[in-house]
Protein backbone atom coordinates (compact mmCIF):
# COMPACT_ATOMS: atom_id res chain seq x y z
CA UNK A 1 0.00 0.00 0.00
CA UNK A 2 1.21 3.19 -1.03
CA UNK A 3 1.58 6.09 1.43
CA UNK A 4 1.78 9.87 0.30
CA UNK A 5 3.89 11.73 2.29
CA UNK A 6 3.29 16.13 2.67
CA UNK A 7 3.42 19.01 4.66
CA UNK A 8 0.64 21.68 5.28
CA UNK A 9 1.73 25.66 6.32
CA UNK A 10 -0.65 27.00 8.29
CA UNK A 11 -0.99 30.30 11.18
CA UNK A 12 3.19 30.39 10.89
CA UNK A 13 3.87 26.31 11.44
CA UNK A 14 4.68 23.37 9.47
CA UNK A 15 3.48 20.28 10.31
CA UNK A 16 4.20 16.66 8.43
CA UNK A 17 1.88 14.15 7.49
CA UNK A 18 1.15 11.11 5.44
CA UNK A 19 -1.80 9.52 3.86
CA UNK A 20 -3.43 6.57 2.58
CA UNK A 21 -6.91 5.02 1.76
CA UNK A 22 -9.61 6.32 -0.73
CA UNK A 23 -12.69 5.61 1.88
CA UNK A 24 -14.78 8.49 2.97
CA UNK A 25 -14.33 8.50 6.31
CA UNK A 26 -11.40 10.17 7.59
CA UNK A 27 -9.29 8.51 10.13
CA UNK A 28 -6.89 11.28 12.23
CA UNK A 29 -3.98 9.02 13.61
CA UNK A 30 -2.33 11.04 16.87
CA UNK A 31 0.97 9.68 17.44
CA UNK A 32 3.12 9.96 20.75
CA UNK A 33 6.20 11.73 20.77
CA UNK A 34 8.69 9.77 19.09
CA UNK A 35 12.97 10.43 18.10
CA UNK A 36 11.86 10.33 13.99
CA UNK A 37 9.29 11.45 12.35
CA UNK A 38 6.40 9.00 12.16
CA UNK A 39 6.73 10.19 8.53
CA UNK A 40 9.63 7.74 8.15
CA UNK A 41 7.19 4.80 8.85
CA UNK A 42 4.57 5.30 6.57
CA UNK A 43 4.91 2.57 4.05
CA UNK A 44 4.70 0.06 7.20
CA UNK A 45 2.17 2.07 9.21
CA UNK A 46 0.18 1.89 5.60
CA UNK A 47 0.90 -1.52 4.80
CA UNK A 48 -0.48 -2.38 8.72
CA UNK A 49 -4.22 -0.71 8.34
CA UNK A 50 -4.70 -1.70 4.12
CA UNK A 51 -7.54 -3.88 5.02
CA UNK A 52 -9.04 -0.97 6.56
CA UNK A 53 -7.70 1.49 3.54
CA UNK A 54 -11.23 1.11 1.24
CA UNK A 55 -13.34 2.41 4.08
CA UNK A 56 -11.10 5.58 6.04
CA UNK A 57 -8.73 7.75 3.91
CA UNK A 58 -5.71 7.81 7.00
CA UNK A 59 -3.52 10.78 8.31
CA UNK A 60 -1.17 10.36 10.05
CA UNK A 61 0.78 13.35 11.69
CA UNK A 62 4.01 14.16 13.01
CA UNK A 63 4.43 16.71 15.79
CA UNK A 64 5.19 20.60 14.21
CA UNK A 65 8.10 21.03 12.84
CA UNK A 66 9.49 23.72 15.51
CA UNK A 67 8.63 23.08 19.17
CA UNK A 68 8.63 26.81 20.63
CA UNK A 69 9.55 26.37 24.65
CA UNK A 70 6.85 25.44 27.03
CA UNK A 71 4.88 23.83 24.44
CA UNK A 72 1.40 22.06 26.08
CA UNK A 73 -1.07 19.96 24.97
CA UNK A 74 -3.09 22.75 24.02
CA UNK A 75 -0.86 24.32 21.98
CA UNK A 76 -0.37 20.56 20.35
CA UNK A 77 -4.18 20.84 20.51
CA UNK A 78 -4.88 24.12 18.33
CA UNK A 79 -2.28 23.50 16.26
CA UNK A 80 -3.59 19.81 15.35
CA UNK A 81 -7.54 21.54 14.96
CA UNK A 82 -5.62 24.15 12.33
CA UNK A 83 -4.10 21.81 10.30
CA UNK A 84 -7.20 19.80 10.10
CA UNK A 85 -9.32 23.11 9.20
CA UNK A 86 -6.60 23.71 6.71
CA UNK A 87 -6.86 20.54 4.88
CA UNK A 88 -10.82 20.45 5.14
CA UNK A 89 -11.14 17.47 7.71
CA UNK A 90 -13.84 17.77 10.23
CA UNK A 91 -15.87 14.46 11.77
CA UNK A 92 -12.77 12.53 11.72
CA UNK A 93 -12.25 9.18 13.76
CA UNK A 94 -9.68 10.13 15.68
CA UNK A 95 -7.04 7.84 17.11
CA UNK A 96 -4.26 9.13 19.48
CA UNK A 97 -1.41 7.03 20.94
CA UNK A 98 0.33 7.84 24.22
CA UNK A 99 0.96 11.64 24.45
CA UNK A 100 -0.91 11.80 20.97
CA UNK A 101 -4.08 10.38 22.93
CA UNK A 102 -3.78 13.24 25.57
CA UNK A 103 -3.42 15.69 22.41
CA UNK A 104 -6.99 14.03 21.16
CA UNK A 105 -9.04 14.46 24.41
CA UNK A 106 -8.15 18.23 24.38
CA UNK A 107 -8.77 18.13 20.96
CA UNK A 108 -12.41 16.32 21.43
CA UNK A 109 -12.92 18.74 23.70
CA UNK A 110 -12.07 21.75 22.55
CA UNK A 111 -13.06 21.61 18.80
CA UNK A 112 -15.93 18.45 18.74
CA UNK A 113 -16.63 19.17 15.45
CA UNK A 114 -13.45 17.99 14.23
CA UNK A 115 -14.02 14.28 16.20
CA UNK A 116 -16.47 11.98 14.94
CA UNK A 117 -15.15 9.28 16.96
CA UNK A 118 -12.21 9.25 19.30
CA UNK A 119 -9.58 6.53 20.70
CA UNK A 120 -7.56 6.40 22.78
CA UNK A 121 -4.62 3.86 22.86
CA UNK A 122 -2.17 3.87 25.67
CA UNK A 123 -2.77 7.16 27.18
CA UNK A 124 -3.58 8.89 30.38
CA UNK A 125 -6.82 11.21 31.05
CA UNK A 126 -4.48 14.09 33.17
CA UNK A 127 -1.50 15.51 33.52
CA UNK A 128 0.79 14.57 36.52
CA UNK A 129 3.61 16.59 37.46
CA UNK A 130 6.93 14.28 37.19
CA UNK A 131 7.55 14.47 41.29
CA UNK A 132 3.82 13.12 41.65
CA UNK A 133 4.39 10.69 38.93
CA UNK A 134 7.66 9.54 40.03
CA UNK A 135 6.34 9.59 43.55
CA UNK A 136 3.41 6.75 42.01
CA UNK A 137 5.35 4.90 40.37
CA UNK A 138 7.65 4.35 43.51
CA UNK A 139 4.94 3.40 45.68
CA UNK A 140 3.63 1.05 43.30
CA UNK A 141 6.86 -0.40 43.18
CA UNK A 142 7.26 -1.07 46.54
CA UNK A 143 4.00 -1.99 46.86
CA UNK A 144 4.80 -4.88 44.27
CA UNK A 145 8.18 -5.69 45.74
CA UNK A 146 6.53 -6.23 49.40
CA UNK A 147 4.03 -8.55 48.14
CA UNK A 148 6.43 -10.80 46.12
CA UNK A 149 8.72 -10.84 49.06
CA UNK A 150 5.95 -11.62 51.39
CA UNK A 151 4.62 -14.16 49.25
CA UNK A 152 8.28 -16.04 48.64
CA UNK A 153 9.32 -15.73 52.15
CA UNK A 154 6.45 -16.10 54.74
CA UNK A 155 6.99 -19.37 56.33
CA UNK A 156 4.11 -21.78 55.89
CA UNK A 157 2.89 -24.71 58.70
CA UNK A 158 2.71 -27.27 56.42
CA UNK A 159 6.45 -27.01 55.34
CA UNK A 160 9.24 -27.90 57.68
CA UNK A 161 13.10 -27.91 57.23
CA UNK A 162 14.83 -30.78 56.34
CA UNK A 163 17.59 -30.12 57.10
CA UNK A 164 19.53 -26.89 59.32
CA UNK A 165 22.21 -24.93 57.35
CA UNK A 166 24.84 -23.42 59.64
CA UNK A 167 26.89 -20.41 58.70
Amino acid sequence: MNAAVSAVTTHGFTMGYFTFGNGKTPFVMLPGISIKPITTFAPAVANAYKDLAGDFTFYVFNTRADLPDNYSLYDAARDTAAVLDELGISRACVFGVSMGGMIAQVLAVNRPDLVGKLVLGSSASRKRSSSALFHSLKTAICRRLRRTLHKQYTPRASLKPTRRLSF
